[in-house]
């Protein structure tokens, strides 16, 4: 697997999260504004540049081998937490208020914590960050792979924006088609394979 075709997946994996996520906004007529963009794109910028930072400074003083298998695992456990957070979230009860990361890919719209069906500039920081989380261990990751940090950075946070807005514009097409709650589980699975591919 080349280094351009690692980079598209993760920006992907990373991501996809932000499609479902927009998507359960067009379906209860939540909306999101050019600011709530904005702002989604600039802490996921934030954080996969703080991230990329760090994997930078680390595999500095790592040899290019263990950095590239480090960076492999860290995607495998990456994808194997949140593939465990997602199917926990699945099979418990959650109170309404529980604004865990699993329970926020769950029910999205806890977010709007005014129910005044506009998320606010503060509820978008919320949903920013909220959407980083695995764009931050992510970018470590693929630092320590060898992958640029600013091509990467400049990536994942407009991907994160697009995926974010597609979901919120195709959400009402999508209402009476059973199988897109199950994408939740792909990003993870998707992950898990990028991290085994850089051992092959």
């Amino acid at each position: 697997m080349t280094l351009l075709t690692q980079l598209l997946l993760i920006v992907f994996a990373v991501s996809l999260d932000g499609f479902t996520v927009g998507m359960t906004y067009g379906l209860r007529r939540i909306s999101i504004t050019f600011v709530t963009l904005i702002i989604i794109v600039s802490c996921s910028g934030f954080v996969v540049f703080l991230s990329m930072t760090a994997g930078n400074i680390v595999s500095a003083f790592i040899p290019p081998v263990y950095a590239t298998y480090i960076g492999g695992s860290i995607l495998i456990c990456l994808g194997l937490f949140l593939l465990f957070s997602i199917i926990r979230a699945k099979l418990i009860i959650k109170k309404a208020n529980n604004s865990s990361y699993s329970s926020f890919i769950e029910n999205p719209t806890i977010v709007d914590s005014d129910n005044s069906g506009t998320i606010s500039i503060n509820e978008a920081f919320v949903l920013g960050i909220a959407l980083a989380l695995d764009a931050f261990g992510a970018g470590f990751a693929a630092a320590m792979l060898g992958f640029p940090t600013v091509v990467t950075t400049i990536f994942i946070a407009l991907a994160s924006g697009l995926f974010v807005l597609s979901g919120f514009k195709l959400g009402h097409l999508l209402a009476n088609i059973k199988w897109i709650n199950e994408l939740t589980y792909f990003p993870p699975i998707l992950l898990i394979i990028i991290g085994l591919s850089s051992f092959i």
